[in-house]
């Protein structure tokens, strides 16, 4: 089975994402700020560090070598929002990049949420549906979804992903970018 990277591991769909690859078979890399990390495995290695350091890269390959995917979940939810929330999702989703560049990754997957193009019209959602997103966090979001910035010139493909719940039931979008 490949490796993969896993930004934002001890966040709540972090979490999730982190023991449903675990359960598949594949060794991860949980990349995280935080030491609530409630997950156990010998196919796991977690490493603390913050997205926002330039020298991200170097400090995760050298503890881990190549990767094939890197699934970035890592942001900062906070509303209304401050610098440190474009910070963390705008210049942390470009040194994530980087990172997958680095490691060699071929897929870069970017989870998002539906509210980054603000309030549904139409259901489902398509790609060419207009963006009003409502808050900092939805505009960072959006606005450095890696297959949307210029940077994002890379190797690897780059997939972006939202998710919303209604009526219970989970929704999964994908485009690739």
């Amino acid at each position: 089975m490949s490796k993969i990277l896993v930004t934002g591991a001890a966040g709540f769909i972090g979490t999730y994402v982190t023991e449903r690859l675990l359960a598949q078979g594949y060794d991860v890399i949980a990349l995280t700020n935080s030491k609530n990390l409630d997950v156990q495995s010998d196919r796991l290695t977690v490493i603390e560090a913050d997205i926002c350091d330039e020298d991200l890269a170097k400090k995760v390959f050298g503890a881990t070598g190549q990767c094939q995917t890197v699934v970035h979940l890592a942001a900062d939810i906070r509303v209304p929002g401050d610098g440190r929330t474009i910070e963390v999702n705008c210049l942390g989703t470009y040194y994530v990049t980087e990172l997958a560049n680095e490691l060699g990754a071929d897929k870069l997957i970017y989870l998002s949420s539906v509210p980054v193009i603000g309030k549904p019209i139409d259901v489902p959602i398509t790609e060419d549906h207009p963006a009003h997103p409502e808050t900092l966090y939805h505009i960072t979001k959006g606005d450095c979804e890696p297959g949307r910035c210029a940077w994002d010139e890379k190797a690897y493909a780059a997939y972006s992903l939202s998710y919303w719940k209604r009526d219970a039931t989970e929704c999964l979008s994908a485009s690739y970018a």
